[in-house]
């Protein structure tokens, strides 16, 4: 079974998929944030300063 599209469901196609590349590379450096912000109040707690 093959698909056929036009090229303006082709261009459609490209748009989305470039919207979802930016929103899921915007999740992930959120994460990576939360993450570091995490690892950075644990280790502030265990080794406070004096």
């Amino acid at each position: 079974m093959s698909f056929v599209f036009s090229k303006s469901h082709h261009e459609d196609i490209r748009k989305a998929s470039g919207a979802m590349h930016r929103f899921i590379n915007s999740l992930v450096e959120f994460w990576i944030k939360v993450g570091m912000d995490v690892i950075n109040f644990r280790i502030s707690r265990k080794y406070p300063k004096e």
